[in-house]
C-alpha cells in the first residue's frame, strides 16, 4: 500500500468560508490565532453566546479582520471544527503504519474518544445538545461533512480498505451517531469494543464488493 501524503489532506486555506486568500494583508498565524480564540470562548461558554467581537477581543484583532477571515459566526464555528477534525486525521495517519483493517479499527476509536473529549465538544453536548442535531439539517452542513469525507479517505486509503470514499462517507455518517448517541446497552461498558463491532463489518463489506467484481 502506498504511503498517503499528508498533502493530500485538505487545506483550511481552500475552504470558501476562508476569505484570508482574497486579501494580501493578511495571515495565517492571525487566523490560526482567531480560531484559537474561538475556541477558548466555546469551551468556556458555549456555541450560541460567543460573539464575532468576544473573538476579535480575544485573539488581539478588530472585528474586521475577522469578517476577512471568516463570512459569519457559523462559517467561524465550522473552520474551527474542521481544523480540530484535521488535527487528530493528521496525527493518525502518522500512527497508522500498516495497512489493515484492525490498525484502522484502533484509530478511529482514539479519534472518537478525543472528539468526545474536546473541551468545546463536551461543552455542547451538556449545555447545548440541540446545537448537535440543529446543524445537520441546515444547508451548508453536506458541504462541511465533505470536508471531513475528504480527510478521512487517506486513512481509510492506508489502512487497505477498497472503495474508500464511499467507505469514509459510512464511518462519518456512523460516527456522528455514536458521538451524539453512545453504545445505550447498561451492562456494556466497553465502548472501544462497540466502536469495533459497528465498524468491522462495514470494512469487510468493502472488501466483499471488490471481490465479487
Amino acid at each position: 500500500m502506498p504511503h498517503v501524503p499528508i498533502d493530500a489532506l485538505p487545506v483550511l486555506g481552500h475552504l470558501p468560508d476562508v476569505r484570508a486568500r482574497e486579501s494580501a494583508d493578511v495571515s495565517e498565524e492571525t487566523f490560526q490565532r482567531i480560531l484559537d480564540a474561538a475556541g477558548d470562548l466555546y469551551a468556556g461558554f458555549g456555541v450560541t453566546r460567543v460573539t464575532i467581537a468576544q473573538v476579535a477581543s480575544r485573539a488581539d484583532v478588530s472585528k474586521a479582520t475577522v469578517y476577512r477571515y471568516v463570512s459569519s459566526k457559523r462559517a467561524l464555528l465550522e473552520l474551527y471544527g474542521i481544523r480540530e477534525v484535521r488535527a487528530l486525521v493528521e496525527r493518525a495517519l502518522h500512527e497508522v503504519a500498516t495497512a489493515g483493517i484492525e490498525s484502522l479499527l484502533d484509530v478511529c476509536v482514539e479519534i472518537l474518544a478525543e472528539i468526545r473529549e474536546h473541551p468545546v465538544f463536551a461543552k455542547v453536548l451538556a449545555d447545548e445538545p440541540e446545537l448537535v442535531s440543529a446543524s445537520m439539517t441546515k444547508p451548508g452542513f453536506a458541504d462541511a461533512a465533505r470536508v471531513v469525507i475528504d480527510m478521512i479517505t487517506p486513512l481509510v486509503e492506508a489502512a487497505g480498505v477498497p472503495a474508500p470514499t464511499r467507505s469514509a462517507e459510512a464511518v462519518l455518517r456512523l460516527a456522528l451517531t455514536l458521538l451524539v448517541v453512545p453504545p445505550l446497552t447498561v451492562e456494556s461498558q466497553d465502548y472501544a469494543g462497540d466502536v469495533k463491532e459497528f465498524l468491522r463489518p462495514l470494512f469487510a463489506a468493502g472488501r466483499d464488493r471488490v471481490r465479487s467484481r
